[in-house]
């Protein structure tokens, strides 16, 4: 019976070919890319921070602010310069450093900021936002309440007894 762990020697033998392969160094990073790269990380900061709540009621008590973007833009800039020397295809790396800033997001806040953005400048009302994210409403309320805490989406309210809308607000370093 094989093991779960088998790797095929043909694969093993291409990891060889890549880490085998005499090392470069790194293009220098464009300023186009630390653009790219900084944009990413402080909408990934924003969205990964921190909302207080009361245990009981569930309203916002505090909010603390976002992490500081240096150590991750860091990483992000050393993973584009290791993926550059291993030979990635410099656009192919810049991708996969961008999407590995916003993976690590919470995935329902991501995927409610994306929604917005992709009705942007719409707006949508509470009960349709969490029918597309497939989330209770109580629970898309406070996801979309910890964006607008972050300045990233905008509360509009309709009056006493009607759902609230929401939109995605433009952001700015």
């Amino acid at each position: 019976m094989a093991s779960r762990h088998f790797t095929p020697r043909s694969k093993l033998a291409d990891c060889e070919r890549v880490f085998a392969a005499p090392r470069t160094e790194p293009q220098p990073i464009s300023d186009e890319e630390a653009n790219e790269i900084e944009r990413a990380v402080l909408l990934a900061v924003r969205l990964r921070g921190t909302v207080e709540r009361d245990r009981h009621y569930r309203e916002i008590e505090n909010i603390p602010g976002a992490e500081g973007p240096a150590r991750i833009g860091l990483a992000l800039e050393r993973l584009l310069a290791g993926l550059n020397t291993l030979g990635v295809d410099r656009a192919t790396a810049l991708k996969v450093a961008k999407s590995i800033a916003l993976d690590s997001v919470p995935p329902n806040r991501r995927r409610a900021y994306e929604f917005l953005d992709s009705i942007a400048p719409a707006e949508a009302d509470t009960t349709a936002i969490a029918t597309k994210l497939g989330l209770p409403t109580n629970t898309a309320r406070r996801i979309l309440e910890d964006l607008t805490a972050y300045g990233l989406a905008e509360r509009k309210s309709q009056g006493q007894g009607k759902t609230d809308n929401w939109a995605r607000l433009p952001w700015e370093e």
